[in-house]
């Protein structure tokens, strides 16, 4: 197979011969000395990272990290997935972080059926967001810690790098979306972000309020990306950003850049990311991903690859081949090692064997994890349930046990209240011939004296105002005979 060219599938599914610098068209039936390769859009993707140690075998990592998309990132076990992975170093030098990328088998059929329709197979299909490690590896950008930004109508992300080497993507909005929010075409929503981007002094005046909704939505994702930043910084050690580059057809996005300034990133370089010098601006997005396949088929780095419609191998290489092959040369031989052939058979025969016995024993292991993280999970969900009753019943419980505490409190409110008024209609020797007491803090007295001693109704109520009652007022006072009758108003 060639491996200094490659064949990459576009989005529109059309079909380009890579050498690394340039692109020309290629047709289905001359592809067989070729990789196919292509790129899947990160939104068809299920995500998950977990720490492994770093000294964990190959193959237990692969388990691991199978097992922790199907517990932790919610696979449905009755359904199969393809999963790969990416082993990312951390800086406390002992753990790695796995990030894992899983998609549902029948919608990676349905999605390259046309290709691989024309093709028979596809040899590489890896997350689009993994290519800019290409940059690095041929040697168009020096190591650094950069932040690439790329915009497409469809897909959109920031994906972070560490002296070269990818740690982080968070996904950002696409251009579609945006341009629907703007209510506006997306083919002129392109043209003013080139022309005009978020820069004021672009504008016309009955502009403004467009370029107002541009500048806020930018303005959130550059948010976005901050705090996802401030969130590697710790996990991966990331001290600084050294350049932010936006990948958007080979232009820049005025002023958009700068708003990461107002983050703290003040002495970073901005950079609209151009590295293909003869191949034109609607290309260089592909160019890039297929640089990234041709360097994974030159074994520069190891790729998510996450293809399962592998090419099948020459006649020669399989068992039936090998065996027809030696049967021809027995034949030739004249019947000379027909012992031979005989012992290789039952090899190969054993061989099967063994690989189907532990095919069989990998399948119903599957199985019985898979039956048993459907059983944890709706345990968990039951659990979860219970606890949410719980959870409401003691809330009920509280609000039940403040009621009763604020009864409580009005209660020894209104005894207290009650206490003091008998104490000084006791000590001033005053009767009453009504009490009207209904909320904690009001009183209505109806009180009595002889009119030698109505002073005494005033001492009265001195002497409740000294003992921390806010308002003691006499309501209405009048004189029938020789009785001194008043109605007293108490609060607290």
């Amino acid at each position: 197979m060639v491996n200094d060219k490659i064949l990459f599938i576009t989005k529109d599914e059309s079909f380009l011969l890579f050498d690394g610098d340039s692109f020309s068209p290629i047709e289905a039936k001359k592809s067989k000395n070729y990789y196919s390769t292509t790129t899947i859009p990160a939104a068809l993707l299920r995500t998950h990272g977990i720490r492994v140690s770093a000294g964990i075998s190959d193959e237990k990592l692969e388990i691991q990290a199978e097992m922790s998309m199907y517990e932790e990132a919610g696979l449905d076990p009755d359904n199969e997935y393809v999963i790969a992975s990416t082993a990312i170093d951390l800086a406390n030098g002992v753990e790695k972080f796995i990030e894992s990328y899983a998609i549902e088998s029948t919608l990676l059929t349905q999605h390259y059926a046309s290709s691989v329709s024309k093709l028979k197979q596809i040899d590489y299909i890896v997350p689009s967001f993994l290519r800019y490690e290409a940059l690095y590896s041929y040697e168009k950008l020096e190591a650094k810690n950069d932040v690439f930004i790329y915009f497409n109508d469809d897909e959109a992300y920031a994906v972070m790098y560490k002296d070269g080497k990818y740690i982080s993507t968070r996904t950002v909005i696409t251009l579609s979306d945006l341009a629907e929010k703007l209510e506006i075409d997306i083919l002129e929503l392109r043209k003013i972000l080139s022309a005009k981007g978020i820069d004021s002094e672009r504008y016309a005046p009955e502009d403004l309020l467009k370029m107002h909704s541009i500048q806020e939505e930018f303005s959130k994702i550059a948010e976005r990306i901050a705090h996802a930043i401030s969130h590697k910084r710790g996990i991966f050690g990331l001290d600084s950003i050294d350049r932010f580059f936006i990948d958007f057809d080979g232009e820049g996005i005025p002023g958009f850049l700068e708003i990461f300034e107002n983050y703290g990133f003040s002495g970073a370089e901005f950079i609209a990311l151009n590295v293909f010098d003869t191949i034109e601006a609607s290309q260089q997005s592909d160019a890039l991903s297929a640089l990234y396949l041709l360097g994974a088929v030159q074994e520069r780095y190891k790729c998510a690859n996450l293809s399962i419609f592998e090419r099948r191998p020459a006649f020669y290489k399989t068992h039936a081949g090998q065996f027809f092959m030696l049967l021809g040369v027995s034949s030739v031989l004249a019947l000379t090692y027909p012992l031979y052939a005989s012992i290789y058979l039952s090899d190969l025969e054993h061989q099967e064997a063994e690989l189907e016995k532990r095919v069989s024993a990998m399948q119903t292991l599957t199985k019985k994890l898979q039956k048993k993280l459907k059983e944890v999970r709706g345990e968990r969900k039951r659990l979860e349930g219970v606890k949410l009753e719980s959870m409401a019943r003691l809330e009920s419980y509280d609000d039940l046990v403040d009621t009763l505490k604020e009864q409580r409190r009005e209660k020894h409110s209104r005894q207290k209240m009650m206490q003091d008024v008998n104490e000084a209609m006791s000590y001033y020797k005053l009767s009453s011939r009504n009490l009207d007491q209904n909320a904690s803090g009001v009183m209505y007295m109806h009180i009595i004296s002889e009119y030698e001693k109505r002073s005494d109704i005033a001492k009265f109520m001195k002497r409740l105002l000294s003992q921390g009652y806010l308002h003691v007022n006499t309501k209405e006072i009048r004189r029938e005979e020789n009785l001194y009758e008043s109605i007293i108003e108490i609060r607290r």
